[in-house]
């Protein structure tokens, strides 16, 4: 992977890693900021697009609406809306042990699937398991918690091979502005469904103190997913899923920092496991040129056979 590739892949588990400090602690309405993050991160979006729009217009001549609708369902709206759901329902700890399984599930989802991959994830998502085990419970009562993060762990997975072979690299930020406006739309529906849609919730949202934080996270928001696409172009949809590994410790880090906190053994041998298998799974994916060693061979000896003859 290029020294590029690693630049954007440390920004996104650093972007992501770091929502926990922005993510609001009031009782507001979950649902209803994140439809209000969404669909700023959508004006933004949509405002580069059209300077994009502008300057390349070529390139938007192979763009794909129904995608880029089904990636703001799949991809940002219904996942977050899992995750807002199964919050309260599973210990904290649950939550990135989950979603530490989403490279895996990518894995099976890929259509260029490489099985040597399969150890460096196990040793990924034990890594995991080591940061969050102190606030891991493994309680009966967290089934249903568990389904609903089940379910957006493989929405996930099945989003980002989607995108991957959907959306085209002259497009991304149009695509990208769609899906952020569609999970907007989705999530003020959802909250309607589920009655939190009244005038007292608006305006938990929208007042001086609390408007700042869905608008920093909507601009993060606008920044990672075009850039999520981005590195889609070069990697695999599970090399990319391991930023899931990275935003795990890039929280936990910044928690130990923030509280002054010494890190245990067990979460530095959980940090060094994780780097560990992030690097090796980095290295898989040569399954193409392997793929096209074996047939470089096979016509090899087929030509050794015809001069025999």
């Amino acid at each position: 992977m290029k020294w590029s590739a690693w630049a954007v892949f440390a920004l996104l588990g650093v972007l992501w890693g770091s929502a926990w400090v922005l993510t609001p602690v009031t009782s507001s309405p979950k649902l209803l900021n994140g439809a209000v993050r969404f669909a700023i991160a959508a004006v933004v979006l949509g405002l580069l697009a059209r300077f994009q729009f502008i300057k390349r217009i070529s390139r938007f001549q192979a763009f794909q609406l129904v995608p880029s609708i089904v990636l703001g369902v799949t991809m940002t709206g219904l996942p977050y809306a899992l995750a807002v759901w199964a919050r309260g329902a599973v210990s904290q700890g649950m939550v990135p042990v989950f979603y530490a399984a989403m490279p895996l599930a990518a894995l099976f989802f890929s259509r260029k699937a490489d099985g040597a991959a399969i150890p460096a994830m196990a040793i990924g998502m034990g890594g995991v398991a080591c940061l969050a085990g102190q606030a891991i419970n493994f309680s009966s009562g967290q089934i249903y918690g568990m389904l609903l993060l089940g379910a957006a762990v493989l929405l996930g997975a099945f989003s980002l091979n989607y995108g991957k072979a959907r959306i085209r690299p002259g497009s991304i930020l149009l695509s990208s502005a769609i899906q952020c406006a569609v999970a907007s739309i989705l999530l003020v529906c959802l909250s309607g469904a589920s009655g939190q849609l009244h005038r007292t919730s608006w305006q938990a949202i929208w007042n001086l103190q609390s408007i700042v934080q869905p608008f920093a996270l909507a601009v993060a928001e606008a920044a990672s997913l075009p850039l999520l696409y981005w590195l889609l172009t070069g990697i695999e949809s599970w090399q990319a899923a391991t930023l899931q590994w990275i935003v795990t410790l890039t929280s936990v880090a910044e928690a130990a920092w923030v509280l002054r906190a010494r890190p245990t053994l067990q979460m530095t041998a959980g940090a060094a496991a994780v780097i560990a298998a992030v690097l090796w799974v980095m290295r898989q994916g040569s399954g193409p040129q392997t793929v096209t060693l074996q047939i470089t061979s096979k016509l090899q000896s087929r030509l050794d056979a015809s001069n025999l003859k």
